[in-house]
């Protein structure tokens, strides 16, 4: 693959020809990379530069760092090495191919670095000519996390509103809740615990929410099943009022045993 090194006495870079003599396209790469090195060099974006096989040129350290890969396993490789074939059809290849037909392609996407996990990115392609030809790709990728995330919980805070003032009565209030939440997150089971008549113990409503088949023996065993204080993950939320997230629930995490079998299973 191509590379750059600074060889000259006054500090100005200077292309290395490979084997086949094609220093052309080298100092073209290099003089794209001198032109956006502001953007190259920030720790936030990530830069990558790519060639009409759709090929690595060029690849900033926030990029190579969000891959979790050194800069030699990235340039000089395929994109769709990279990311795998699959993601590389669904996602990527259709905006490389309308920016080496000459157009600029911006677009705002969630998808998964090996570093960062499932973020949003706005993402921008631009096209870079020698002459009529268009011959590689200036791509710019920027995470938009947090600004949509917090756009996100604000729609859904006034979607919660808006359904819960047209709801009916208690029980309907928290149906609706729960699906507009499972609809909004991707959760595929949502339940409300709420207090018993005596306010001892916590036990199943009759609202609940899935977005797919095959839970309904979680749900019959939650139905019989009630916390109290400090017990199980109902009751743990209920004494701390607090909310109170488990990432990787294990066999002694505070769940009834079905929910304890789903996840072994």
């Amino acid at each position: 693959h191509l590379r750059l090194s600074r060889g000259r006495g006054d500090g100005e870079a200077v292309p290395q020809t490979n084997p086949t003599g094609e220093t052309t396209q080298s100092s073209q790469v290099h003089e794209i990379c001198q032109h956006y090195e502001s953007v190259a060099s920030t720790a936030v974006d990530c830069f990558t530069l790519i060639d009409s096989s759709y090929t690595y040129r060029e690849a900033n350290a926030a990029y190579c760092q969000a891959h979790g890969r050194s800069r030699d396993e990235i340039v000089g490789h395929k994109v769709a090495d990279l990311w795998g074939e699959a993601v590389f059809r669904a996602v990527i290849e259709q905006p490389l191919k309308q920016c080496f037909a000459g157009q600029e392609v911006h677009y705002q996407a969630r998808f998964e670095f090996p570093m960062t996990g499932l973020r949003y990115f706005d993402v921008s392609f631009f096209p870079s000519a020698q002459g009529d030809s268009v011959t590689h790709a200036i791509v710019l990728t920027r995470d938009i996390t947090n600004g949509r995330r917090a756009e996100e919980e604000v729609g859904l805070l006034l979607n919660l509103t808006r359904a819960v003032n047209e709801s009916q009565d208690f029980d309907s209030a928290l149906q609706v809740s729960l699906q507009t939440i499972c609809e909004a997150t991707d959760w595929v089971l949502g339940q409300a615990w709420t207090p018993s008549i005596e306010g001892t113990s916590l036990q199943c409503s009759s609202a609940w929410f899935r977005t797919i088949s095959g839970l309904e023996t979680l749900r019959t065993e939650a139905l019989g099943t009630t916390w109290r204080p400090g017990e199980g993950l109902p009751g743990l939320v209920w004494s701390s009022k607090k909310p109170c997230w488990i990432t990787n629930k294990t066999d002694g995490a505070p769940f009834p045993p079905a929910y304890r079998r789903a996840h072994a299973g």
